[in-house]
């Protein structure tokens, strides 16, 4: 876009000494708002950046007396102008960034299914958008986390040679997401983290360690002390460990515990975090419950083995 065409955009390019500011301000916004949403937030800051100062054209003015008035005024439009284009740019990305992690999510939903022969290539696809969220958003910790979530389901559903190297993404990128924004790694992330840390082998393959994932799987319940889900999981970690007498306390905690916990579903009862993503009815938290029951049953049979 030429310098002339968004001078004439943002109303400035037929601005002249004299005129009354209030009106120059109004125009000026009006025409920013247009401009500025269209071409980006960065062509208009450089453009505003550029605008000639009014020492450019004193020696038009002088003659005329009118230069301090056109200091005055053209500071207060050039402000103006400036600080809309940042605010409704900045509306814009956030509703686009809202947008795209919520199709993201939705997605997720859909696609995975463990169990189905469609879920590899529907993982690999979603991968991949996950992969250009990041690159879309630098610096944002959200997009790394869901990119890793994304990567760890898919090195679970292959369950071949390139599953350790899928882990080993996603390890990457949570660990990015922690350095950027430690607030961003809530419970459904810290447990992804600490089921990798389980079930990836150790050194020299990998870079699993129970030690370290017994930590993740505490921390995430610190984060979540009364909700259901991180006690199921750190439970099925229990059991693994053939500590069953703390993995049936933690599963009868879970039993009565909420789901959702901090989550906002929408009016179908979708909701969302690292972990899964689902429409909630009475009928899927039924059988998460009946899950937790089964739980319990095997961590009472593995007492009874010893």
């Amino acid at each position: 876009m030429s310098r002339a065409a968004l001078r004439a955009g943002l109303g400035l390019g037929s601005w002249v000494p004299g005129q009354s500011a209030h009106c120059a301000l109004k125009r000026t916004v009006r025409s920013a708002a247009a401009t500025c949403v269209g071409h980006g937030r960065r062509e208009c800051i450089c453009f505003l950046a550029r605008v000639p100062r009014p020492e450019t054209v004193s020696r038009a003015l002088s003659r005329k007396g009118k230069l301090a008035m056109f200091n005055r005024q053209r500071s207060s439009v050039r402000l103006a102008a400036c600080v809309t284009a940042l605010m409704l740019s900045a509306v814009a990305l956030s509703a686009s960034y809202d947008e795209e992690l919520l199709s993201i999510q939705r997605e997720l939903a859909v696609v995975y299914k463990p169990d189905s022969a469609q879920t590899i290539a529907a993982m690999e696809a979603l991968a991949k958008r996950t992969e250009a969220f990041v690159g879309a958003n630098p610096g944002r910790a959200e997009p790394l986390i869901w990119h890793a979530s994304t990567l760890t389901k898919l090195s679970g559903t292959r369950k071949d040679m390139s599953s350790l190297g899928l882990a080993k993404q996603a390890r990457k990128h949570f660990d990015a997401a922690e350095k950027l924004d430690p607030k961003s790694m809530d419970w459904s992330a810290n447990v992804i983290l600490a089921q990798l840390y389980w079930h990836v082998p150790g050194w020299p393959v990998g870079f699993g360690d129970e030690k370290h994932a017994q930590k993740l799987f505490e921390r995430a319940l610190a984060l979540n002390p009364t909700g259901a889900e991180p006690r199921y999981f750190y439970a099925d970690f229990l059991i693994d460990q053939k500590r069953n007498a703390e993995a049936i306390r933690h599963l009868e905690g879970a039993r009565t515990a909420p789901l959702r916990v901090g989550e906002q579903p929408d009016a179908s009862g979708f909701s969302c975090n690292a972990m899964r993503c689902m429409t909630h009815t009475p009928e899927t938290d039924a059988k998460f419950r009946a899950a937790v029951d089964g739980r319990i049953a095997k961590a009472r049979e593995g007492m009874k083995g010893g």
